[in-house]
């Protein structure tokens, strides 16, 4: 029986560095398409709530959509309120944090830290407060009532922007952090989508695995020693 563990995934089109991003295409797909595809393998959540805004350039992005997954439209620039009112709207208990830059996200590391977090039950768990996978493969999770409580406390526009930011800088909370394995090890490499060569690096990735889209971690890893960025 799964608990009441829900993924919620921040994502707009209206980014500073490079707009509508989560709709660029590989072999087709667009990466907020192939991210959601990836996590619907998911054996352990119950949900996937897509947290965007209401932004009318959103209604792109809300429209493309298609795949069974939730979504809540909030502030464009309070990303703690939206994400905490996300959680509330579909009665999410705890929450697994992911970015939508991150569409090559290993959703095996996602529910192994999900079994963790419950058999540790800390008030906050990631796998980057301490660098050891690769940028992109970021997941945070927490109890519904740490998010409320630190939106209580900090109301800086920081905490505002940065949705964990209080969390991991306050002694409030109990904290864990997991590390990489020795197959999954390998802080240096980022697969995050934040610029256009980022895009390009990424597609040739995805294009490497000749039209699989299930392909794990140390599988990008093992392939990115191959491929300039």
């Amino acid at each position: 029986m799964k608990k009441n563990c829900s993924i919620i995934i921040e994502a707009r089109m209206n980014s500073s560095r490079l707009p509508g991003k989560v709709l660029y295409k590989s072999k087709n797909i667009p990466m907020i398409h192939l991210m959601l595809k990836r996590l619907k393998r998911s054996k352990k959540v119950k949900q996937i709530i897509l947290a965007t805004t209401k932004n009318k350039k959103d209604n792109k992005l809300v429209n493309s959509i298609k795949l069974p997954v939730k979504f809540f439209r909030g502030s464009e620039n309070n990303v703690i309120h939206r994400v905490l009112s996300a959680a509330k709207k579909y009665n999410v208990e705890h929450i697994v944090k992911i970015c939508g830059d991150s569409p090559l996200i290993d959703v095996k590391i996602v529910d192994k830290m999900i079994n963790l977090y419950f058999l540790h039950k800390p008030d906050y768990m990631s796998n980057n407060m301490i660098k050891t996978f690769p940028d992109g493969m970021d997941i945070e999770i927490f109890p519904y009532s740490t998010l409320e409580k630190s939106y209580h406390i900090s109301k800086t526009n920081l905490n505002k922007e940065h949705v964990t930011y209080f969390i991991r800088k306050s002694n409030l909370f109990k904290k864990l952090n997991i590390k990489a394995n020795k197959k999954n090890f390998f802080p240096k490499l980022k697969l995050t989508l934040d610029t256009y060569n980022d895009y390009i690096f990424l597609d040739k990735i995805i294009k490497s695995f000749k039209g699989k889209i299930h392909f794990n971690c140390s599988q990008i890893i093992k392939k990115s020693k191959f491929l300039k960025k």
